[in-house]
């Protein structure tokens, strides 16, 4: 589980996905695009939310969606790498700007995408 294989520094589109639950819910997922066809698709889904001191985030666990699914959001990515065990992913479509601060918790299987 390593930051530089699932979130390596690129550019591409990302969609913001849900799915039914089961219990009448929605479950909610990240999937990444990137342009450098070296670098796989890969998804993220959403297992919890939360807030630390004054930044909202949501942790994720790998995911491969399915083939029906609503897309709720849709846009571009830029991940940069400033520093080996975080990265800053910024996500933009036509309505705004988010920018995640995303760190890999690997004892616990999930990564951490903290609201900036």
């Amino acid at each position: 589980m390593s930051l530089d294989t699932y979130l390596p520094a690129g550019k591409g589109k990302y969609l913001i996905g849900s799915l039914p639950n089961g219990n009448g819910s929605l479950k909610r997922f990240y999937y990444f695009m990137p342009d450098d066809r070296t670098h796989v698709r890969i998804g993220f889904l959403i297992v919890g939310s939360g807030d630390y001191y004054t930044s909202d985030y949501l942790d994720v666990i790998v995911f491969q969606p399915e083939d029906s699914y609503e897309e709720v959001e849709y846009g571009s990515y830029t991940v940069v790498k400033p520093e080996r065990y975080h990265r800053i992913v910024e996500l933009c479509n036509e309505d705004c700007t988010k920018r995640y601060k995303v760190f890999e918790q690997p004892k616990l299987g999930r990564f951490r995408f903290m609201l900036v």
